[in-house]
């Protein structure tokens, strides 16, 4: 057809392998599943929690409760979602009511993570869940020079502004259960341009409160509970630094100095990844300039896929980035099975620098 609907988690799955994306969204292809209670959805429990306490007491006022109080809102939520989506705790193993009793505990020390971060922080958090094409955001819409319509869609984690100056600035924040780093070298080739996109689109489509925005960047929050190697020896204080560690948020922010210290003052990248040198500061930024080169070539992508597509181009040919490839977690492989000798989409590993350099002398993908 001449029109395309995508969210950006289809556009990841191209990026990895266009033979993949034919296999899951062309013939929607699916696996068998168990006669069985599925197990515990760590990643989507621990969205829920944050969806419904952080608008209930805003961010400031999730880092004034006790720890009691805070753990007790948690337990709250846990048990209603039990109840009401899980069926109550009739069923289910000794095991699955041990992982769900200690998501809660994480939980916890996200929720008190967030709210330390907002406490020092000027930003605060406008929407959750946020849908594009709703009522705050239109649709990303895109044509091709020779008619073909694309549109975007997805649900934003989390929008946070900052009004300085008679300007609103805005963020777009993620949570992540999994690893998850950012580098513009991945978005270069098409990986990992979901933020991007969201940031985009309130940019060019945002209404109401996000009409007339100043993109200040997008983070990935890490939400995983991660095991810590640490001595038996370590106090409790350390335990609790070395989690903080694990909670710092990585992505592209905007190179303006007061918005960065609105966000985290002195900027010791605690919580954001950007720490003041002697210089200025220093880490994953980005000019206004620099977001629009971004967004020229994230539009070029999108249009690229749509003509890729449109010529029935699916082949069985993953990225490989040094010898990272998507083959070693492939649903598809035994559809796929592809040969050793069979050969990758190469993949380069480069600076934020090299970046702008490559999309500004207009250089083809390979």
């Amino acid at each position: 057809g001449e029109s395309y609907r995508f969210s950006p988690t289809k556009l990841d799955t191209f990026g990895q392998c266009p033979f993949s994306y034919f296999l899951k969204s062309g013939l929607v292809l699916k696996e068998r599943q168990k006669a069985e209670l599925s197990p515990l959805s760590a990643g989507t429990l621990i969205h829920h929690v944050l969806q419904v306490l952080i608008p209930k007491f805003g961010g400031k006022g999730i880092a004034a409760l006790s720890d009691e109080k805070l753990r007790g809102e948690v337990d709250s939520v846990l048990k209603e979602y039990l109840e009401n989506v899980m069926g109550s705790e009739k069923g289910k193993t000794a095991r699955f009511m041990y992982l769900y009793r200690r998501t809660a505990a994480f939980i916890t020390r996200l929720l008190r993570r967030i709210g330390e971060e907002f406490f020092v922080s000027e930003f605060v958090p406008y929407a959750f869940e946020e849908p594009l094409g709703g009522d705050e955001i239109n649709l990303y819409r895109l044509e091709t020079p020779d008619g073909k319509k694309i549109t975007v869609e997805g649900t934003i984690d989390r929008i946070d502004v900052l009004d300085r100056n008679g300007e609103r600035y805005v963020r777009v924040v993620d949570y992540k259960t999994g690893a998850k780093d950012f580098a513009l070298c991945d978005v270069y080739y098409g990986i990992n341009i979901q933020m991007l996109v969201y940031l985009f689109s309130i940019q060019a489509g945002g209404k109401g409160g996000l009409s007339k925005t100043v993109p200040s960047g997008v983070l990935y929050m890490p939400a995983k509970n991660s095991v810590l190697k640490m001595e038996r020896t370590d106090s409790p204080e350390e335990v609790f630094a070395e989690q903080k560690k694990g909670f710092r948020m990585k992505g592209l922010l905007l190179d303006d100095e007061a918005v960065l210290n609105a966000m985290e003052p002195g900027l010791a990248g605690l919580y954001i990844p950007v720490k003041q040198g002697k210089g200025g500061p220093s880490g994953s930024l980005a000019t206004i300039a620099e977001f629009g080169m971004i967004k020229k070539h994230i539009d070029s992508l999108l249009m690229g896929i749509a003509n890729e597509l449109s010529e029935g181009k699916i082949a069985a040919l993953p990225f490989r980035k040094n010898s990272e490839t998507p083959c070693d977690f492939c649903r598809y492989k035994g559809i796929c099975r592809r040969s050793e000798n069979a050969p990758f989409d190469e993949h380069e590993s480069f600076k934020d620098k090299e970046f702008f350099e490559k999309v500004k002398g207009g250089e083809e993908l390979g």
